[in-house]
């Protein structure tokens, strides 16, 4: 069985939580505060989106699939606006491989559904957090990598 210990997080990260309804993603939240980062909730689209415009922005976003006025796509493309783009996690109350496939195929990080195991949830929340980590240090480089390899094969940046 896997062990987890939670451990303090000293860079005050916090989770932005889209939903309308309190089930599951309130699971979620309680998961989320025990790994000791902060959360602030909205109930629209809209709203997540004004979050999102904000000078720090989530290290997480975690959101329902349908909400008054929108669902997890009009969320996604709001953290796609988002300088971090931070990662995506999309709760839902059933279990839908199309709806599955649909979110991750859209650029999600993940799609969890009940029943939430605590384990569990901190394993994604912890690795999108680390997605998160990596990729805002080390952003990928549009067009082709340079080579390693110069002139007559010899490598780049090496001794003549």
């Amino acid at each position: 069985m896997w062990n987890r210990r939670l451990t303090p997080r000293a860079d005050r990260l916090w989770a932005l939580l889209v939903y309308n309804e309190d089930e599951p993603v309130r699971a979620v939240e309680q998961i989320i505060l025990g790994q000791a980062i902060s959360t602030r909730r909205v109930r629209k689209c809209s709203e997540a989106a004004a979050m999102l415009r904000n000078a720090r922005a989530p290290a997480l976003v975690v959101t329902d699939t349908s909400l008054p006025d929108g669902d997890w796509a009009d969320v996604l493309k709001a953290t796609r606006t988002c300088a971090s783009s931070p990662p995506l996690i999309v709760v839902s109350r059933l279990v839908d491989i199309r709806l599955y496939l649909d979110v991750m195929e859209s650029g999600a990080y993940d799609f969890v559904v009940p029943p939430l195991l605590a384990a569990d949830v901190a394993y994604v929340v912890d690795g999108a957090l680390l997605k998160r980590s990596y990729h805002g240090r080390f952003k990928p480089q549009k067009g082709p990598a340079p080579s390693p390899v110069g002139p007559l094969g010899t490598f780049a940046g090496a001794d003549r």
